[in-house]
């Protein structure tokens, strides 16, 4: 069973897509500072209590064209616009991933992130499909929605 995340953009009118991911990964990073003394062995550890979120996406996407495809679910083609020619790379997008997708109301979370990362990646023997990643980083935690 596909993970239903979507990516939100809210300026200049909102707009998402939904993505189909098989692996969504949350990892919380702590972002102590760690500052070498002269003459001390031992470096001073500061911890100012920030930590930054994580997120990675992974999934499939269809080729420009497939019956998959339609204006909220982009094809590989149309993920690539996004996220380059619009210049998702550039601004503060929101992601939300399913709390619990069995629940017979789901309630998802929403991370406020930049995109870092994309990858795409077709396999000889699906060539109506391409796999994706996408690393997000941020410094808020969810809210749920």
């Amino acid at each position: 069973m596909a993970l239903a995340v979507v990516l939100r953009r809210n300026t200049g009118g909102a707009v998402e897509y939904n993505l189909q991911a098989n692996t969504v990964s949350i990892k919380y990073d702590r972002s102590a500072l760690i500052v070498p003394l002269p003459g001390a062995t031992d470096p001073r550890l500061i911890d100012l209590g920030q930590f930054k979120v994580s997120i990675s996406i992974e999934g499939i996407v269809p080729v420009t064209g497939h019956s998959l495809v339609s204006a909220t679910s982009p094809s590989k083609e149309n993920l690539e616009d996004v996220l380059i020619g619009s210049g998702w790379f550039n601004q503060t997008i929101f992601i939300d991933v399913p709390r619990d997708p069995l629940a017979t109301t789901p309630t998802k979370d929403r991370y406020t992130v930049k995109i870092s990362n994309c990858h795409f990646e077709m396999k000889g023997a699906a060539e109506d499909r391409w796999n994706f990643s996408l690393t997000a980083v941020g410094f808020r935690s969810a809210t749920a929605v």
